[in-house]
């Protein structure tokens, strides 16, 4: 799924790029495609992006993997200023 969404993005990405160089309808079909508020590929609804934060505020795993990413950035950061 992360790496459908990142492919996703990078296609947007190369629309962004590419507007000045193909025609303004073909561009604004596409936009419409990726857009779309009823089933747009990048649309997400309202209430699943709450539940995704308030998903990750309530499981006590992603909070403790939250906590080792930043003690493995903080350690090394401390280490090679002392």
């Amino acid at each position: 799924k992360i790496v459908k969404e990142g492919q996703l993005v990078m296609r947007v990405r190369n629309l962004r790029a590419a507007a000045a160089l193909i025609p303004g309808r073909s561009f604004r079909a596409r936009r419409t495609y990726y857009n779309n508020e009823e089933n747009g590929l990048l649309h997400v609804p309202k209430g699943q992006a709450q539940n995704m934060q308030a998903e990750m505020f309530t499981d006590p795993n992603m909070a403790m993997d939250m906590m080792k990413k930043n003690l493995s950035m903080i350690i090394p950061q401390t280490l090679t200023f002392a």
